[in-house]
């Protein structure tokens, strides 16, 4: 079976997040890497990337911010709840947030934009998203995947496992069936 590389969103706790545990009931060739509160992802990609060069057929699970992490790499990958645009969705829930955070996350989607508009493999990602997320309202991952979301109804920004164990699961199985 393919391993799977979890990535956390923002203030995620990495192997210690709600999601890394219930990943580890149904996985064992599991990596973490947690986005915590970095804005500034460089170091963050770099360890994806080597996460990456030694497992190649790994699948990325990427949780809210993380998916914005996840979204640099050209790499198969499911969004849960996806955060792609930090500058706008976390300053409005991130009190200590500042100017300085949010040009740095502008710069970076620049990138990523950059990155993603050469993308011709716009299959590569799936998005699960809550239709009551009520923290990202409008997640917006068709800008860069042609596969329609996985809607959970009456879903809010965190999963809980019975969501995860009916909309998430069976997506995550069938892709490491390829």
């Amino acid at each position: 079976m393919r391993p799977i590389l979890y990535i956390s969103g923002w203030l995620g706790n990495g192997i210690q997040s709600a999601s890394y545990i219930w990943l580890q009931k149904y996985y064992t060739d599991l990596y973490c890497v947690g986005a915590g509160d970095n804005v500034d992802l460089t170091g963050l990609r770099a360890t994806v990337e080597n996460i990456l060069k030694e497992h190649p057929d790994c699948l990325i699970i990427a949780n809210s911010y993380g998916c914005f992490l996840s979204s640099f790499f050209l790499h198969e990958a499911i969004w849960i709840n996806p955060a792609l645009f930090p500058a706008k969705s976390i300053p409005e829930i991130w009190d200590q947030c500042t100017e300085a955070d949010v040009k740095t996350w502008l710069a970076q989607q620049q990138e990523r934009d950059a990155i993603q508009k050469a993308n011709t493999n716009r299959h590569l990602y799936f998005p699960v998203e809550s239709d009551g997320d009520e923290l990202i309202p409008d997640h917006k991952s068709g800008i860069f995947t042609d596969n329609a979301p996985v809607l959970i109804p009456g879903g809010i920004h965190r999963l809980s496992d019975q969501q995860k164990d009916e909309y998430l699961k069976p997506l995550i199985d069938r892709l490491l069936q390829k």
